[in-house]
């Protein structure tokens, strides 16, 4: 069910009730808001894969967080 589609929004509207105007007032709507740090990371090591880097995201990612040099092969 998507909420988005008309005939469905009736009955989100039943659930939710009046707190749909407080969420959208709410609602952070600037892009500053949004952490784009992960999609980015992902990104970049999906486009390294493309040329020939083995490194996989978990990898990479284990890597960040524990900042630990990997064996000799893995290029981060």
């Amino acid at each position: 069910m998507r909420v988005t589609d008309t005939k469905h929004f009736e009955d989100y509207k039943a659930v939710i009730g009046k707190v749909i105007n407080k969420l959208v007032e709410n609602y952070e709507f600037k892009e500053s808001s949004i952490d784009l740090k992960y999609r980015i990371k992902t990104s970049a090591v999906f486009s390294s894969n493309i040329e020939g880097n083995s490194i996989d995201i978990n990898s990479f990612m284990n890597s960040v967080a524990a900042k630990e040099q990997f064996k000799h092969g893995k290029e981060i």
